[in-house]
């Protein structure tokens, strides 16, 4: 439920839709902060983005800590 502004990647383009869920930005701080300053100066895109914000649950940090410790037990 919280309202994202995220760069560009593999991972993240898999399951965030710009302006939907997430703002996406191009790898540029000049980006980032305008996507950021657009999310806290409109409350209607804030709201939108906070009723959509999701994330998938192999990407919580229980699961992530989980692939960690079995990459871990298996002697990478």
């Amino acid at each position: 439920g919280v309202p994202c502004v995220v760069t560009r990647s593999l991972g993240v383009l898999s399951f965030l839709r710009d302006g939907e869920n997430a703002l996406l930005t191009r790898q540029d701080p000049n980006d980032l902060a305008e996507k950021v300053l657009q999310v806290l100066r409109n409350k209607d895109l804030h709201d939108h983005l906070r009723r959509n914000a999701r994330c998938p649950e192999q990407y919580l940090p229980h699961a992530v800590m989980k692939k960690i410790e079995r990459l871990l037990e298996d002697g990478i």
